[in-house]
């Protein structure tokens, strides 16, 4: 997996209504926690996709085509049943950029996807 950075300098506005990404180090620990993220999700691993995820019912997650699943229970489930289907992806990130609002930071990223026949494609 590949993760390329914001190019704005950590200090920088990251974005209307958003504050400055801070130190360098927050910055690189959103994008650690993001890697995890599509760890977890490429290595189709229900154990360590539950370590990024908090559990509680505040918790939402939309698949590309499905309805939006609220609470952890039906994002855990979600999970599961993709991790149990056949196909396998792989992500390469790019674009990957950090922003943050008060306590509350994001990373908007095109994901690069390639499947295991090789066909790819792009979704941000």
């Amino acid at each position: 997996m590949t993760i390329t950075a914001s190019d704005e300098p950590p200090d920088a506005p990251t974005g209307d209504g958003d504050e400055p990404a801070g130190r360098t180090g927050d910055a690189a620990e959103v994008l650690a926690v993001n890697g995890a993220f599509y760890d977890a999700f490429e290595q189709r691993d229900i154990d360590l996709m539950s370590d990024v995820w908090e559990h509680s019912d505040r918790v939402c997650c939309t698949h590309p085509g499905w309805p939006t699943l609220h609470g952890w229970g039906a994002v855990a489930g979600s999970w599961v049943a993709l991790f149990q289907g056949p196909q396998a992806l792989q992500f390469v990130l790019t674009q990957a950029q950090v922003h943050r609002h008060g306590d509350t930071a994001w990373v908007s990223v095109d994901e690069n996807l390639i499947d295991a026949s090789g066909a790819s494609g792009t979704v941000a």
